[in-house]
């Protein structure tokens, strides 16, 4: 295996020989990406299986059930969608997909989504033909997730693997080889990578300095942050 492959173990195992069928890419699942695929296909997202916490009248209502799809479209919901910074609360199977996809379309999805994470998702490629896209978690922590896409959406994957590069994301794609899938790493230019430390970084800075941490000791520390997280994952 090379340097720009890594084993598809951490990918759900539902999810690693259908999505190898389809165009997609793997990248982090954050409201950025979200608001990435807004700009490009016009769509308001919704989280299918899941009940949008505002109401028509936008009182807070995050228990409700019988909630259609289409609620997500609702202005407080897509400001609540897009403005998430985590997607761990949401359970299996979590789809974020347009809400004018076809719900009767979804939940025959959803009964065929397998228990087993080993048990492959066989019915993604007919889905997709239905609704266009789907964006769908393949973490454990729903950290990072599969955009895939129909035949007809194609460009859509083109368009955010280009996204990614840009805000010196890398990106995934799983293939399979010599029988078994593997997953491709496509790392972003290394000016756009650095464009992206700095951007990141400077936001991290300004939160220590309100809190009254400066710069300089904050770097300081991060070297030893570094080490305990590798020591962590050895």
């Amino acid at each position: 295996m090379s340097d720009t492959e890594i084993s598809a173990e951490w990918i759900d195992g539902r999810l690693r020989r259908p999505a190898a069928s389809i165009t997609h890419l793997v990248t982090a699942l954050d409201a950025s990406f979200l608001h990435a695929i807004v700009q490009i296909n016009g769509a308001k997202l919704g989280v299918w299986n899941h009940p949008a916490p505002y109401d028509a009248d936008d009182r807070y209502e995050p228990f409700r059930e019988n909630v259609p799809l289409s609620a997500w479209a609702l202005p407080y919901n897509q400001r609540e969608l897009l403005a998430s910074p985590d997607f761990g609360g949401f359970q299996a199977p979590m789809m974020i997909v347009d809400t004018t996809a076809d719900e009767a379309v979804l939940a025959k999805a959803g009964e065929a989504w397998p228990d087993d994470p080993e048990k492959e998702f066989t019915a993604l490629p007919d889905l997709l033909a239905k609704i266009g896209w789907a964006l769908i978690p393949v973490a454990a922590d729903n950290s990072r997730a599969l955009f895939a896409a129909s035949k007809a959406r194609s460009d859509y994957a083109g368009l955010l693997q280009h996204w990614c590069h840009e805000h010196g994301r890398t990106f995934y794609t799983i293939v399979i080889q010599d029988e078994k899938p593997i997953v491709r790493i496509y790392p972003a230019p290394d000016e756009n990578r650095k464009h992206a430390v700095f951007q990141e970084g400077s936001q991290f800075l300004g939160r220590m300095a309100l809190l009254g941490i400066p710069g300089e000791e904050a770097s300081n520390h991060l070297s030893e942050l570094l080490a305990e997280l590798n020591a962590r994952n050895e």
